[in-house]
């Protein structure tokens, strides 16, 4: 599932809001480190893709497009990064443990941001964003034995 040294890797991009999915596959399209092989808007769509003979090997997903259970089969065929709008920290955290690798917010994701993302997926490591990790820490402190 890891990109080979040297070689694009392969991504799919599943976004309900056109402008935003147009944005990103125009701002990823002329990376030479990337390859886009779907922009979708429907969960369908990704499936079909995933099941193909050149499946991506990291998926952008639109957390409100796709189940919980969705994103965990998805996670165990490509490294998957959801894609939320602020105020769903906690359908992010499900995902997260249903194996998703990465979390941006839509909000503030940057082409650099996304593909950064996408580069440090394929490597099998995890992206938070610095909002989603700040309120993880936050909660994490409440729990050590020198926050009670």
């Amino acid at each position: 599932m890891e990109a080979e040294l040297n070689e694009p890797v392969c991504v799919a991009i599943l976004e309900q809001n056109s402008r935003l999915r147009q944005q990103w596959l125009e701002g990823l399209a002329h990376q030479e480190s990337i390859r886009i092989v779907g922009w979708v808007q429907r969960v369908e769509e990704l499936v079909a893709i995933v099941n193909s003979l050149a499946p991506p090997q990291v998926i952008l997903i639109d957390l409100s497009a796709a189940t919980t259970a969705l994103i965990g089969e998805f996670a165990e065929r490509a490294k998957v990064i959801v894609l939320h709008d602020t105020g769903e920290e906690e359908a992010v955290l499900e995902v997260l443990r249903a194996g998703a690798m990465g979390h941006l917010e839509k909000s503030v994701a940057q082409t650099e941001q996304i593909l950064a993302a996408i580069q440090i997926v394929s490597r099998g490591q995890a992206v938070l964003s610095p909002s989603l990790a700040g309120r993880l820490v936050e909660r994490i402190s409440k729990f050590t034995p020198s926050a009670r």
